[in-house]
């Protein structure tokens, strides 16, 4: 480019030394290659067997495998089974019959903003955690409950964890 050229450009802000040039100039114009589209290329015979030799002898992914190393009581986040208990405490029918009967005394709506006609949850006032094995009938007493939308039921148990 010739230096009166570029004092031109200078002046007029521009300064990519491309302006000017006709065509696109990327790397597919100049190595004379064009950018391949997802699944466009197909190996040859000759690169597959070239591909499959290179994999003999090492090792299978563990992909679908158990790592015993990291299940049940051996996994960092383990609290004592408290899963199943959850499950089973939830199963029941009794289970059942305390959420109607806490969403009928707080007569369908949440009780801390008032909503109704939305997706509700029943919450327990003491934690079911903390109440299994200990005082499990107390799971069920309807004076453990409240009717929560399923907003303030999450505000709550960020805020209690």
């Amino acid at each position: 480019m010739k230096e009166e050229k570029k004092k031109n450009m200078a002046r007029q802000g521009k300064t990519n030394h491309m302006t000017g040039k006709k065509g696109l100039q990327s790397w597919h114009n100049i190595t004379g290659l064009k950018p391949r589209k997802k699944g466009e290329w197909k190996p040859s015979k000759e690169t597959k067997l070239k591909m499959s030799r290179s994999k003999l002898g090492k090792s299978i992914s563990s992909k679908g495998k158990p790592r015993y190393s990291t299940r049940g009581a051996n996994h960092y986040n383990w609290k004592g089974g408290v899963s199943r208990e959850y499950d089973r405490v939830r199963g029941k029918l009794e289970w059942k019959m305390w959420r109607e009967k806490v969403f009928i005394r707080d007569d369908y709506a949440c009780q801390k903003c008032g909503k109704t006609g939305c997706e509700l949850h029943p919450h327990h006032l003491i934690q079911v955690k903390d109440l299994i094995g200990k005082d499990e009938g107390m799971i069920y007493e309807v004076d453990n409950g409240i009717t929560l939308c399923k907003e303030c039921h999450r505000k709550i148990h960020r805020k209690r964890g």
